[in-house]
């Protein structure tokens, strides 16, 4: 089995795409780091000699993803970007690569936990625990199945988001 390290934006802010291993990222990623201009140049090297690679997962992992992102109540916190991490993780991993996450979204660790997929934070501490959120009124409150409602239609108030309590599943910090 093959090792991959998958690099989140957090991955190029704290230095470690420079490592001189080989990475993985996508373009959305390259696209948030644009304004690094220091390592602009070694950046494009680590591209030219094939030290990091851009990759993007297939339509169908990105409906998995997006499935399990809407199902934990995370998919509103994601942007596109990290669903396409996500994605290109679950197409390496479908190639026999044993991959790793590399972020500091606590909603892409969340869902990638839930995809079974390992994740490891740069910077921050990173998630104890995986949680499934609920959407519900503070005002009278309705619990939403929808995650894509933005106002209770009961009683007009803005919703909230809250843990709906822990899955059985817990998370292991890489």
């Amino acid at each position: 089995m093959k090792d991959a390290v998958i690099l989140d934006s957090s991955g190029f802010y704290s230095g470690l795409a420079f490592s001189m291993k080989n990475f993985y990222t996508t373009k959305g990623v390259l696209k948030e780091i644009s304004h690094i201009k220091l390592s602009k140049l070694a950046l494009e090297s680590l591209l030219e000699q094939g030290l990091i690679k851009v990759d993007e997962g297939k339509k169908e992992h990105f409906k998995k993803v997006i499935e399990v992102a809407k199902r934990s109540g995370d998919f509103k916190r994601l942007s596109k970007t990290d669903l396409s991490l996500l994605a290109l993780a679950l197409k390496l991993k479908d190639e026999n690569f044993d991959s790793l996450i590399v972020s500091d979204d606590y909603s892409l660790c969340n869902v990638a936990k839930l995809l079974n997929l390992k994740v490891t934070t740069s910077v921050t501490r990173g998630i104890t625990k995986v949680i499934r959120w609920i959407v519900y009124c503070k005002s009278c409150k309705k619990v939403f199945g929808e995650y894509d409602v933005k106002v209770c239609d009961v009683c007009g108030s803005p919703l909230a988001r809250k843990p709906r309590g822990k899955l059985k599943k817990k998370a292991k910090v890489s």
